[in-house]
């Protein structure tokens, strides 16, 4: 058995040698019930005081969130990962499974944004490995769930010869929303729910 996780990460930056995730989110079905959770992380402060001011105000303003708030995060960044993977784990135990008999695989839905960060975070060694990584076009086209909704809902480009890029939010309204969840945009684990609902509807659940 295997189980398609998907991730998403809220970060300081876009630059992964620069910028550090601060928040990690999954969400992943396992008996048609939705599992979900996310981390919310405290920043090494050595990194954060060598970032450029500006840029990092305008990300933390993109996630709505303020230098203080993350510095007030409760999990501390070098054990961001272990913890994710423990709790990810007791979800897959919780539903009846033996990890044993089912493994499990990253995607995401901008997966080289997501992937690059956490190839940067410590303990990334534990992850990797669920993590596909590409070689081909065929590959990065199984991983990147952003790729395949482009294709599927993003206006073709005669002169760039490729589809639009569809923001989260817009595959997810294609897509057709889960009734009953309120998602919160910018929000890691709700990120990974509204990439979860486009990857079934690209799969047809497969």
């Amino acid at each position: 058995m295997v189980i398609n996780i998907i991730i998403d990460t809220e970060t300081t930056s876009l630059d992964e040698k620069m910028g550090q995730v601060i928040s990690i989110g999954w969400a992943f079905k396992i008996n048609k019930v939705l599992k979900s959770g996310n981390i919310l992380i405290r920043p090494n402060m050595d990194r954060i005081n060598q970032q450029d001011k500006y840029e990092l105000n305008e990300a933390l303003a993109v996630n709505k969130m303020t230098l203080e708030e993350i510095m007030a995060h409760p999990v501390e960044y070098q054990n961001a990962l272990p913890l994710m993977l423990e709790r990810i784990k007791n979800d897959i135990k919780d539903a009846g499974h033996h990890l044993v008999n089912c493994s499990w695989r990253f995607l995401a839905y901008n997966y080289e944004f997501d992937m690059k960060f956490i190839s940067c975070m410590p303990h990334s060694h534990l992850v990797i490995p669920h993590m596909p990584r590409y070689v081909s076009n065929n590959d990065f086209h199984t991983c990147c769930i952003m790729l395949r909704a482009s294709e599927r809902w993003g206006e073709y480009s005669e002169y760039w010869g490729n589809h639009r890029w569809v923001r989260l939010v817009d595959a997810y309204s294609f897509a057709g929303e889960y009734s009953g969840i309120e998602i919160i945009p910018h929000n890691s684990e709700y990120d990974s729910i509204m990439a979860l609902r486009v990857h079934e509807v690209l799969t047809d659940g497969e």
